[in-house]
């Protein structure tokens, strides 16, 4: 609904209806602004990459494209969304949303498939330094 967090929303659609590992296959709609990462050099990373501070855009926004993972850290249920979008003047943007501060406009449509196996939790990956969503072929 329009003012709230499209994260946050999207984390509130899997607790209401049980969803806690499964891919968003599609989403679009508009932000009043949109706040993203992408990867930027850091040599001192085992791979070479970091993200970049969150880069935020003021609307109003037209999403144009976003897909991602569902899954859990800790218990709670955590998305990895990355996606492309339009500002006002059709300049076009695309990255991973950061976790707040990506406010809906009028509506975010959108599709989830939601799962029980194979399980998937966040865990630090020593080879890349990052905390990766790990796929488990396992059911809880």
């Amino acid at each position: 609904m329009p003012g709230a967090d499209l994260i946050q929303g999207l984390n509130e659609v899997c607790r209401k209806n049980n969803i806690k590992y499964g891919n968003i296959v599609s989403c679009i709609g508009s932000l009043s602004k949109a706040t993203y990462i992408y990867a930027i050099d850091d040599d001192e990373n085992p791979i070479k990459i970091r993200y970049c501070d969150p880069v935020v855009v003021a609307g109003p926004i037209e999403l144009i494209a976003c897909q991602g993972t569902i899954g859990q850290d800790d218990g709670e249920s955590v998305i990895h969304l990355h996606g492309m979008f339009n500002d006002k003047y059709t300049n076009v943007y695309s990255g991973h949303f950061y976790e707040k501060n990506n406010t809906v406009l009028a509506t975010i449509e959108f599709l989830i498939i939601g799962y029980d196996s194979p399980v998937i939790n966040k865990e630090f990956d020593s080879e890349t330094g990052f905390r990766l969503l790990r796929y488990n072929d396992e059911k809880e």
